[in-house]
């Protein structure tokens, strides 16, 4: 198989007679293909002669300057997978960003297991890639993760190149940008943990900024519980809460109708529509309100996420910053 030849071909290569010996101690990857054929050659040494099977999912993939995504349908509904790429990864080639794209929905379809998938990318080199790896050993790294990935989960993952134009619901995804990409800095999160934590779950993250082992995202991520918060009961945690803004009504409403506890972090905006849910008319706090922590700047509380254009993370917004401890089992 050539994705697991590659650095063997490529140490052979440096050799300056054929019977020359050659050190392999500087060649951490050469000993890692040999100690995999050695543990799978009598493995993959064989052909099953069975029927041919048709792909029972199909997964879509597609990465841009700014984003990576992919989605699949499974009972009819749409499972999407979406992430800001950082500044770093933005510099990579355009064939790196689609292998990333790949790798990064097979960590997030958790979902995806024990099945004959079909891949589909409208970048040609990916799918080469993905079959028989790359002398360029970024490339090579990340076709080894995906082989690695459909292993683990029992994957037959077949990979064929579409044009652009059948793509076209990835290549919208991928274009997409998440406004909202900030978050609480780890000193901000510890101090309301030790005030009113432990927190067991964090309702609006993902892997690459949640606060808590457990957490809910917007979109399939690595390591996500539940995609979309407001689908699941609260009742049974102490939820760490610091959704976008215009979800704060939103948050509110489910934390009341679950009874449910848990600290909500909100920028200190008076004139906002969600400030009357949170203080009655003698600008007093509601009684689901039990204790309260006023920052003065929030920009020391928050930071950029992926997305660096942002206002709230930003050392531009400087408005206060309110976190409320609150507890709707005690309301009638």
């Amino acid at each position: 198989m050539q994705l697991k030849t590659r650095n063997l071909y490529k140490c052979i290569e440096y050799q300056q007679r054929w019977d020359s010996r050659v050190n392999l101690k500087p060649f951490d990857k050469v000993i890692q293909e040999i100690h995999f054929w050695k543990d799978n050659l009598y493995n993959l040494n064989l052909k099953y002669l069975k029927p041919y099977s048709i792909p029972k999912l199909i997964v879509s993939s597609d990465a841009s300057n700014l984003g990576i995504a992919a989605f699949v349908k499974i009972n009819g509904s749409y499972q999407l997978c979406f992430k800001n790429l950082t500044t770093l990864e933005t510099t990579f080639s355009s064939t790196w960003r689609e292998l990333y794209a790949i790798k990064y929905a097979l960590e997030s379809f958790s979902m995806i297991k024990n099945e004959h998938i079909l891949w589909q990318t409208d970048n040609f080199a990916a799918s080469l890639i993905c079959k028989n790896g790359s002398s360029k050993p970024d490339l090579q790294l990340l076709a080894e993760n995906i082989y690695d990935l459909c292993k683990k989960n029992s994957l037959v993952f077949d990979i064929d190149w579409i044009p652009r134009g059948k793509n076209q619901i990835a290549d919208t995804l991928c274009k997409n940008i998440d406004y909202d990409d900030w978050k609480t800095t780890r000193f901000y999160f510890n101090e309301l943990n030790n005030l009113w934590g432990p927190f067991t779950v964090d309702r609006f993250a993902d892997n690459e900024n949640t606060k808590v082992n457990k957490f809910n995202s917007k979109y399939w991520c690595p390591g996500t519980s539940n995609v979309n918060a407001f689908s699941i009961d609260w009742s049974e945690e102490n939820n760490f809460l610091v959704p976008p803004v215009y979800l704060i009504p939103k948050v509110l409403q489910h934390m009341k109708c679950s009874k449910s506890t848990g600290t909500l972090v909100v920028p200190y905006w008076p004139s906002a529509t969600f400030w009357p849910m949170i203080v009655d008319n003698n600008q007093k706090f509601q009684n689901f309100v039990e204790e309260f922590l006023l920052k003065d700047d929030m920009s020391k509380c928050l930071q950029l996420g992926n997305w660096k254009r942002s206002i709230i993370g930003s050392k531009n917004c400087k408005s206060g910053l309110l976190a409320l401890k609150l507890n709707f089992n005690k309301m009638l």
